[in-house]
């Protein structure tokens, strides 16, 4: 297992259908787009398939005291889109939040229920719209499959495949549709 930079060892990315994800959460919508697609409440999914420049690296000249270069450099920045999806007419018999852009397409970005610093997002997400015209909506998975429905896979435990204690207050498709 790779170490990482601040010590410890690295989670290793999980991994469903030969694709690797980010992260549980990514992977966890990932479940609930497939559904999604299959009973034809969204269209025309793509994954991780954009990379958006929002500026280039450049140089700040300053004095040859301050820095011996005589510049700083700010790195370039660049913004990895994780989905983006068509929604159907069928998605609007859920409360479920997401903003389509112009052109009918729902941009995602999934988080962790994690409340840390979402400062770099919420910076990322403001560069998109200003550079693009694009809104980058932030999609908490359990927050979400609580406005819709939870995926069959989504949720289970790792050994036993029993529905982790989190998700058991959640319905799956099928249970709200009995």
């Amino acid at each position: 297992m790779p170490y990482c930079k601040y010590g410890g060892k690295r989670k290793e990315k999980p991994v469903y259908n030969n694709i690797q994800f980010d992260s549980t959460e990514e992977m966890e919508f990932y479940y609930w787009l497939e559904e999604a697609l299959k009973l034809e409440y969204i269209e025309d999914l793509e994954f991780h398939n954009q990379v958006f420049k929002l500026f280039d690296k450049s140089r700040v000249p300053c004095s040859k005291t301050i820095r011996k270069q005589g510049f700083v450099t700010l790195q370039d920045c660049e913004y990895e889109l994780d989905f983006r999806f068509k929604p159907t007419l069928k998605l609007e018999n859920f409360e479920h939040g997401l903003v389509p852009n112009d052109d009918g397409w729902v941009y995602v970005d999934t988080k962790g229920t994690f409340k840390g610093n979402d400062t770099v997002f919420s910076i990322k997400q403001k560069l998109m719209y200003l550079k693009y015209s694009i809104y980058i909506n932030r999609v908490v998975p359990i927050k979400y499959f609580a406005k819709t429905w939870l995926p069959e896979r989504a949720g289970l435990t790792k050994v036993k495949k029993d529905r982790q204690k989190s998700y058991l207050r959640l319905k799956t498709y099928k249970e709200l549709n009995q």
